[in-house]
């Protein structure tokens, strides 16, 4: 958190940025109300699910395991969903 002063000198720098330049202060201000993402960190989970459906469908084929088979499918589809919606929610919030 930002002290008292700091919190002053970062107001006056933003009064005097709205001044010097509206438009670049206009577009800083909206990049400011977007949700905050860092990086592709968001995705990694969701491409690590889709490979270990992958990994299972292969070791399912290779054993001939119905079972496997059954589970790895929804395993996979299921992680290629999530990692589409937070691919669709960065590009949201990037655009």
């Amino acid at each position: 958190m930002l002290s008292q002063y700091e919190q002053h000198q970062l107001a006056a720098i933003e009064r005097q940025l709205q001044v010097d330049d509206p438009v670049l202060a206009l577009s800083m201000s909206k990049c400011s109300r977007l949700p905050r993402r860092h990086g592709s960190r968001g995705l990694v989970m969701p491409t690590l699910v889709v490979l270990l459906g992958l990994i299972a469908i292969v070791v399912g084929l290779v054993l001939a395991n119905a079972v496997v088979l059954s589970l790895s499918l929804p395993l996979s589809a299921a992680g290629a969903v999530w990692f589409l919606q937070r691919r669709r929610g960065y590009a949201a919030s990037a655009g």
